[in-house]
């Protein structure tokens, strides 16, 4: 499989605290997750799925998942879970959570039942991307 887009690297992702599916198979992967300890207004970017294309790859079905950014402040919710990048599996994380990944959990071909329902055109991606560091309480 060649390369057919880079992002640049957040320093964390963040979602809400009911993505039970998400934080169970994050877990199970050996991912380090925090919770914010308060509601917090932090700079997030946002995704914006434009448009869902279905494409062949690697002899599998697929699909080409077209975006757009948006940096925005958000108040998030106490208890939203923070995945810093800055730790062993920080290389799988974007990989597992970006839209647009072939191995992402909107995305995976396996087979198996891990298939998150994110990608839907129109809608707002539910993980934010924090793009700077920044001091917040955390549980």
């Amino acid at each position: 499989m060649r390369t057919t887009q880079t992002i640049t690297r957040p320093v964390a992702y963040i979602f809400s605290k009911d993505e039970e599916r998400l934080i169970d198979l994050l877990s199970r992967h050996q991912i380090e997750m925090r919770r914010l300890e308060n509601n917090t207004d932090i700079e997030v970017e946002i995704y914006r799925i434009l448009k869902v294309t279905p494409i062949e790859e690697e002899d599998k079905p697929g699909e080409m998942v077209k975006v757009r950014t948006k940096t925005k402040t958000l108040t998030l919710e106490r208890d939203s879970v923070v995945v810093y990048l800055q730790q062993r599996a920080g290389n799988l994380i974007p990989l597992l959570l970006e839209p647009q990944s072939s191995f992402g959990i909107c995305t995976e071909r396996s087979g198996r039942e891990y298939r998150f329902d994110y990608l839907r055109s129109g809608r707002q991606y539910p993980i934010f991307r924090l793009m700077n560091s920044v001091a917040f309480d955390l549980q």
